[in-house]
């Protein structure tokens, strides 16, 4: 053995400690930054790996520090499933209670929603679970999507808008739905479902159509804010549309109801159509290695792309991995802004990657215990979470 093979075998020795730590490199052969980043690793079970990264500086000598929890899920050996607060569409929840009531392994925050007044927790953009469209798209934002196959879930990130009618049996009168469980604005017809609500919470002056079991049971001229049946759902219409529905429907008459999520790429649409989870996202980060920060089409201001926040994304690897990510914005990590992220991805070898719900909402959920640190160490309840079980 020679001089130089037992240098280099000692301080890789050193480097790894007993805690099961491993300092290296942040990226070799950088010339900015020489503070070695210090990671974690954890098997939580076969198909689903933990990391912890803390890193002081960038490749290019920017200052941190960085606090950054991953997992690594393997689709075909683990179990996903999106939730939501309280198991309606309004409310919020934490996303370690939301861990504790399912018994997942691990979790984190999903998808963007209303923060304030009635609506709060409304999804703010696309939302399916279980393969049943809770709310429609932003248009122009991103979502996620998850397809069961026989190999476990794959992943879409796409965007997409909404379609859907209701129509009279009888008389083959069609009318357009504008979206599904929002508050109802001028000249919109809304669908609201048992997830909602116990009620629409919607205004009088419009007129409400009670349904079950495909047929009307009742229709509310003016009162608003009926009360949704568990073995139905209820149409509203504002004052301008009102008049219209009460000509073609009355009490028995047989009705359809038709929602679809279309894609804007309609190559992935039967994809689309198979998804069993979808969950609002935005901006998109990265599409095949390039970086696509795109706010004004996503609707997303530019101070929450270029300023440095608390993050949560979600990448796809080559070999189909999910790879959940979450940022600190604490006393000891400054948060990211989206084009370090996007560096990031890449650095781990990903291509394909989207932004999530970030800020506040950000927590991830080990085991039953958040291992991040929340802004302002206050674990806030959000609309969503992403559950991962053992296969």
């Amino acid at each position: 053995m020679t001089k130089k093979f037992w240098f280099v075998f000692t301080i890789l020795v050193l480097l790894v400690s007993s805690s099961g730590e491993l300092s290296l490199p942040a990226v070799s052969g950088q010339s900015g930054c020489t503070a070695p980043d210090t990671i974690f690793e954890q098997n939580l079970d076969d198909g689903i790996r933990y990391t912890t990264l803390e890193r002081s500086c960038r490749q290019d000598g920017t200052v941190g520090p960085w606090s950054i929890r991953m997992l690594d899920v393997d689709p075909q050996k683990a179990r996903l499933r999106l939730v939501s607060g309280l198991d309606e569409s309004l409310g919020t929840e934490t996303v370690r209670s939301m861990s504790t009531r399912y018994a997942a392994l691990a979790a984190l925050n999903a998808g963007y929603f209303r923060t304030q007044g009635l609506y709060r927790g409304e999804a703010d953009g696309a939302l399916k679970i279980q393969g049943k469209i809770l709310s429609e798209p932003r248009t122009g934002r991103s979502s996620i999507g998850f397809v069961q196959t026989e190999n476990g879930y794959r992943a879409l990130f796409g965007r997409l808008r909404f379609y859907g009618f209701v129509e009279n049996r009888d008389k083959a009168q069609r009318f357009p739905l504008s979206g599904i469980n929002r508050p109802r604005y001028d000249n919109e017809i809304i669908l609201y479902t048992p997830e909602f609500h116990r009620t629409t919470l919607t205004n009088p002056g419009g007129v409400e159509i009670i349904v079950k079991h495909n047929k009307v049971a009742a229709i509310s001229p003016t009162m608003g804010s009926s009360v949704i049946p568990d073995d139905g759902f209820v149409l509203s219409a504002s004052a301008e549309m009102g008049p219209a529905l009460l000509h073609y429907f009355t009490v028995s008459s047989p009705l359809r109801v038709f929602t679809n999520l279309i894609a804007e790429d309609s190559s992935q649409q039967a994809d689309w159509d198979k998804t069993e989870f979808i969950m609002s996202a935005g901006p998109r980060i990265l599409t095949d290695g390039s970086v696509d920060l795109d706010g004004p089409r996503e609707d997303i201001p530019a101070a929450l792309i270029n300023g440095s926040f608390a993050r949560t994304a979600m990448g796809i690897t080559d070999e189909g991995h999910f790879l959940f990510i979450t940022v600190d914005d604490s006393a000891t990590s400054k948060g990211m802004n989206l084009r370090d992220l996007a560096d990031f991805f890449l650095e781990r070898g990903i291509d394909n990657a989207v932004n999530l719900d970030g800020g506040t909402s950000t927590t991830m959920v080990v085991s039953g215990q958040v291992v991040n640190t929340p802004v302002d160490n206050v674990e806030r309840g959000v609309s969503e979470a992403i559950l991962l079980f053992p296969s």
